[in-house]
């Protein structure tokens, strides 16, 4: 059982994703007081965060082998971008800002896609259906949210860009850093420089429940991409808009969150079988 706990421990990123976590609703609480805070949402989003790296620990190692699979027959990394040889600071820096820039490209598309294709909505919508936005919705997400990045980001970036390895920083603590940061409750406004990363008031907008801010700012890192694609929605001067579904639904308990897709998907279904027979 030691064993077991240990290796969960060690296979996801489960402790510092709580370190983090706690150190950014100790901000919120600092800046705001309990102003949007929802104890019942915040502990929902724990166990959604729980759940996930389960995920990670059973259905990982799957996708990992999907991506040899497809590597062995498409080949990878068609694309060098091997520009940085030297192994000093500033250069490893500019690789990670680099492999952060691509990989927003992917995520960018794949994003775009879980908006518009209703059985990859029916698993995203979770990450959406949080009201009261906190540091800790960036962890309100579907168990399957990670194998299906997987397939959608990381292993069409991998077969496209052969890109510079990072030794000297931890790119996966940078970018839970980064991703928790875009969700906090804070009033933190970027104003003119909001296009080039993204903040808290501008991941806001995406998850916000106003019809007029409904698909836009789809980039978790750098705005640039929706700046590019035309779905950039520059926030207004204290603008923070409410959160959630714009549709109204609520998915406020472990049981919808854990099955909510699978019974869209199955009424879907049962709808076409209806549809096709009645034809």
């Amino acid at each position: 059982m030691h064993a077991l706990i240990e290796m969960f421990l060690e296979d996801t990123p489960l402790e510092y994703w709580a370190c983090i976590a706690l150190a950014g609703f100790l901000i919120e609480i600092a800046l705001n007081g309990h102003r949007g805070q929802s104890f019942r949402s915040i502990l929902l989003n724990i166990g959604s965060g729980f759940l996930i790296c389960v995920s990670m620990l059973v259905i990982g190692p799957v996708t990992t082998m999907c991506g040899y699979f497809v590597a062995r027959h498409f080949g990878s990394g068609l694309i060098s971008l091997n520009i940085f040889n030297e192994g000093t600071a500033l250069a490893q820096i500019a690789c990670m800002l680099l492999y952060i820039l691509i990989r927003d490209f992917f995520y960018y598309l794949g994003h775009r896609c879980q908006h518009t294709v209703s059985f990859l909505w029916d698993i995203h919508a979770i990450h959406h259906s949080d009201t009261a936005f906190s540091v800790t919705t960036y962890i309100r997400q579907h168990w399957l949210n990670g194998p299906l990045n997987d397939l959608l980001v990381t292993i069409p970036m991998a077969l496209v860009f052969k890109l510079p390895p990072v030794t000297m920083f931890d790119v996966s603590l940078v970018l839970s850093v980064w991703l928790f940061f875009a969700h906090m409750n804070v009033r933190l406004q970027l104003g003119r420089l909001s296009w080039v990363v993204t903040g808290p008031q501008l991941h806001r907008l995406h998850h916000s429940s106003m019809p007029e801010h409904v698909d836009t700012n789809f980039a978790q890192y750098f705005p640039i991409w929706d700046v590019l694609f035309g779905t950039y929605l520059p926030p207004k001067k204290d603008e923070f808009p409410p959160t959630g579904i714009a549709s109204g639904e609520r998915i406020d308990n472990v049981g919808t969150l854990f099955f909510s897709p699978f019974h869209k998907w199955t009424r879907r279904i049962a709808m076409r079988l209806q549809s096709s027979r009645a034809d």
